[in-house]
């Protein structure tokens, strides 16, 4: 589980969604073989998966299935049909995240969530574990991803909203290397979160 540690010198912390606050695997991957099969592409075998975990869907399926630009556009759209009614909700929250939002807020932390998935899903998980108190914004990709469609984007989005200017006493917490890059690209600090999906040649721990 997660536990709750010091911060003492982050005025404001972005938390990634998938794979830091909550356990999403189940409805993503459900949701990703959904697509797979209406473009008629073969399943990935079940070890191979979990790298969908994270990056933005549409360069997901370019990269692993050299699909067109309209192609993966299409999968994206039926992944969302099926996530937006069932997938977003086979989901859990990982034990402790509620009440390390919690204290953060209670130090008078500043507190965001920035995650490739599109903001209207991450609103509604959000809401739906009773989470979204404890944020000040719920930052995400645009349904399009000409806005938003890369990791370095949503953070900078996030601090936006935040009235924050890039390089800010800000921390990004996530477990994938996209939220490393993303935090430095804005000239943020970052803490990889060890229970999440990132694979263990990738490290996950960066501050």
């Amino acid at each position: 589980g997660v536990q709750t540690c010091a911060l003492p010198i982050w005025s404001a912390v972005l938390f990634d969604l998938d794979g830091t606050l909550t356990h999403s695997e189940a409805g993503v991957i459900r949701g990703v073989l959904h697509a797979l099969s209406h473009v008629g592409i073969a399943h990935p075998a079940q070890h191979e998966m979990r790298r969908y975990l994270g990056p933005p869907l549409h360069d997901s399926f370019t990269r692993f299935h050299d699909m067109s630009n309209e192609q993966a556009h299409e999968a994206v759209a039926v992944y969302r049909e099926y996530y937006d009614t069932t997938g977003a909700f086979e989901n859990e929250v990982y034990a402790g995240v509620p009440e390390l939002l919690a204290d953060l807020a209670a130090r008078g932390v500043r507190v965001a969530v920035a995650t490739s998935k599109v903001e209207y899903a991450a609103v509604a998980i959000m809401r739906h574990f009773d989470l979204e108190r404890y944020v000040e914004h719920i930052v995400g990709a645009d349904p399009s991803g000409e806005l938003r469609g890369t990791k370095a984007l949503v953070i900078a989005e996030a601090l936006a909203r935040l009235g924050l200017e890039p390089g800010a006493a800000a921390v990004m917490v996530g477990d994938r290397e996209h939220d490393i890059h993303g935090a430095a690209a804005n000239g943020l600090a970052s803490i990889g979160a060890g229970w999440g999906y990132a694979e263990p040649e990738i490290g996950r721990a960066h501050v």
